[in-house]
């Protein structure tokens, strides 16, 4: 696998103006994990992510790899710790996630 096709977990926002649901009518060609209410998490090659931000469709927040993001998940569960994955602080209080 090239470093172009290396799967990313991350987190898209919509542009100033746009919202969740007009990301979600764009065809993006990723694999969408979880719908917030301002934004997605989605899996997609580090190409995908690089031409989603040159074209401005979306702001893109790079979590990490899938396989580390899944190994950090894998972590959690098995020492209890109810944190959710990715950076420090993605997640936010209160906000509903519909996991897809």
């Amino acid at each position: 696998m090239t470093e172009g096709d290396e799967r990313w977990i991350a987190r898209l926002t919509p542009p100033a103006g746009r919202d969740v649901a007009a990301l979600l009518g764009m065809s993006l060609a990723v694999d969408v994990w979880e719908r917030h209410v301002d934004s997605l998490v989605v899996a997609a090659s580090a190409a995908q992510l690089a031409e989603l931000e040159r074209r401005g469709m979306a702001e893109v927040d790079r979590w990490a790899t899938q396989g580390e993001y899944e190994a950090q998940v894998r972590n959690r569960a098995a020492t209890g710790d109810g944190a959710e994955p990715g950076p420090a602080g993605a997640a936010k209080g209160g906000e509903q996630s519909d996991a897809i």
